[in-house]
């Protein structure tokens, strides 16, 4: 256990005493000191060789939001917000990033689809769960209706696994400038869900979802399935593979419809 560590140090002393004719020797010992060795500030944890605080730090920013990502942290939901503001609008056809999440603002009753159109052509159509989700089907709502997701990527597709994108840095790092808090269901992560991407903390998910490619079932539980694609899965399951795949597959366009 990483820590204080002790390490016992000794001080010798020995006489001698002669009782009558006899020499009988006796030593006494005396233990006197501890030497209590400092925790190294720069180290954390129980592993051996002590992990640093810099690897872990570095460690932490490498690690990008994926549905693998099983370790959590615990974390206080984000505040509902009353108002969303662009903060930034960098140009150059990149999305904008806002200050906070955006107040609910869904159609009591309504169902909602998200309508995907790939550049490379094929479309899917998917019905996203406001009953199960609603924070996160309200963000992916506001954001595809303000096009944030217009020209962003697949950038991590595994074969018989999943398809995530959203991430306007195609890196797995990137997001909107608000998150979304975890919202769990019975909505399992069969072939053809569609689930919020996040980091350790499970109140990180921001822009970046994934659609299963097949049945992830030890996924259930941990990350916020919020629909289904409804049509289109062969289109799904055409876009490129890889982490990253070398010519990413590229959302032309999401048109949210109510029904």
């Amino acid at each position: 256990m990483a820590g204080a560590h002790q390490r016992p140090g000794k001080s010798w002393y020995q006489n001698k005493y002669l009782i009558g004719g006899f020499g009988i020797s006796a030593a006494v010992i005396l233990v006197v000191t501890l030497v209590v060795i400092p925790q190294d500030p720069a180290t954390i944890g129980s592993q051996d060789p002590p992990v640093r605080r810099t690897q872990v730090a570095e460690q932490a920013a490498a690690d990008a939001e994926t549905p693998a990502a099983q370790q959590d942290q615990a974390a206080a939901a984000p505040q509902q917000s009353t108002e969303t503001e662009s903060d930034v609008d960098p140009g150059d056809g990149m999305p904008k990033t806002y200050s906070e999440r955006p107040p609910l603002a869904l159609t009591e009753g309504a169902t909602y689809y998200a309508v995907f159109e790939m550049e490379a052509g094929g479309t899917f159509e998917v019905e996203l769960f406001a009953g199960a989700a609603p924070e996160t089907v309200n963000s992916f709502v506001f954001l595809a209706r303000e096009g944030f997701y217009d020209g962003l990527t697949f950038h991590r597709v595994i074969d018989g696994f999943v398809a995530q994108g959203g991430d306007p840095e195609g890196t797995g790092r990137g997001g909107p400038g608000y998150n979304v808090p975890r919202e769990l269901s019975d909505h399992k992560h069969v072939e053809g869900a569609i689930a919020m991407a996040r980091s350790q903390d499970p109140d990180s998910a921001g822009s970046q979802f994934y659609i299963c490619l097949a049945d992830v079932p030890f996924l259930d539980g941990e990350y916020a399935v919020f629909g289904m694609v409804r049509s289109g899965m062969e289109a799904v399951h055409a876009i490129p593979k890889g982490e990253p795949p070398a010519s990413p597959g590229v959302i032309k366009s999401i048109t949210i419809e109510e029904r």
